[in-house]
């Protein structure tokens, strides 16, 4: 299956990132030379709250997105930190201006 295929797969229906949905993204970016729609999918699965627990079909946990981000930075940092830096951002919003947060330096 080649990338246009495992994309139109990914998002015609929305599968969202279960199933190991994720892992296909990931499995993708790690050997595409195209990798902006696959970083964009995973962005809006992130932004969206596809990671924020398994309430509707198709959504995944907090751990497995970090699990896989952790997995993305070892070998393509370059597409991976962009979405660190948007799941980090999803996170503090949830958070917000928690009191456990700020007794352990986080800013």
């Amino acid at each position: 299956m080649d990338d246009q295929a495992v994309l139109e797969y990914l998002k015609n229906p929305d599968r969202g990132p279960a199933d190991h949905n994720v892992d296909s993204v990931l499995e993708v970016l790690q050997r595409t030379d195209q990798p902006t729609p696959f970083a964009a999918l995973w962005a809006d699965w992130i932004q969206s709250g596809r990671f924020d627990g398994r309430d509707r079909p198709g959504d995944e946990s907090a751990y497995i997105l970090a699990a896989c981000l952790s997995d993305g930075m070892k070998c393509r940092p370059e597409i991976i930190a962009p979405l660190l830096d948007v799941a980090l951002a999803r996170w503090r919003r949830q958070l917000g201006n928690s009191v456990s947060l700020r007794r352990v330096g986080v800013p």
